[in-house]
């Protein structure tokens, strides 16, 4: 009778770990990131620590439960990034700062990294801190770090070529907004960055 619910219990956490897996792949499909290979491996690595304690009997293992706690584990950084970004909606700069900073030191993956180099950039720029919007945005949108999607990396060239401007490096700003119109044509970055281009040419 143990052995019978040991596998049944066995069997749910495989179904939970197979849901998780194909969730995070759904989930970077739909906004167009590169695939999260390290985020697939920590839903692997804690899926197997889940089913080794219920195997064991150390621990009544919940597969809701489990679902829940593994899935929060590996969103760990985009969660936070979301979380900073709401808060920079608010204005409140420097929690949104330690939220980013926070991602950042939890081993993010690529993709989630590049969310958080681009958002801290941004709220450097709304805190018309340019040098800082400057270094980090560029550090955010090197392509090591994987593709964030296109609306990130459009975000991240428009708000790039504001903080250009800011400084005085107009030429580097033009730049940065005709890669916006390149990364994400038809779009509302893509129609901010041509009225940037627009006010540039008639000034």
């Amino acid at each position: 009778m143990v052995i019978g619910q040991s596998m049944s219990i066995l069997q749910l956490l495989l179904a939970t770990i197979g849901m998780l897996v194909l969730l995070v792949a759904v989930m970077a499909l739909i906004r167009k990131e590169a695939a999260p290979i390290q985020v697939i491996f920590e839903v692997l690595g804690l899926g197997v620590v889940a089913m080794f304690l219920a195997v064991s009997g150390v621990l009544i293992v919940s597969p809701l439960l489990t679902f829940i706690i593994i899935y929060l584990l590996v969103m760990r950084c985009r969660i936070l990034v979301d979380i900073g970004s709401m808060v920079l909606q608010r204005g409140n700069f420097a929690q949104a700062h330690r939220l980013y900073r926070l991602a950042l030191a939890l081993r993010p993956d690529p993709v989630a990294r590049a969310s958080a180099l681009i958002n801290s950039g941004v709220a450097y720029l709304r805190a018309q801190q340019y040098d800082q919007a400057i270094s980090v945005l560029e550090d955010g949108l090197k392509p090591e770090y994987g593709d964030p999607g296109r609306r990130y990396r459009a975000v991240g060239r428009f708000s790039l070529g504001l903080a250009y401007r800011r400084t005085g490096q107009e030429a580097a700003a033009r730049q940065a907004f005709k890669q916006v119109e390149q990364i994400f044509p038809n779009s509302i970055y893509s129609r901010h960055a041509a009225q940037a281009l627009k006010e540039s040419s008639s000034g």
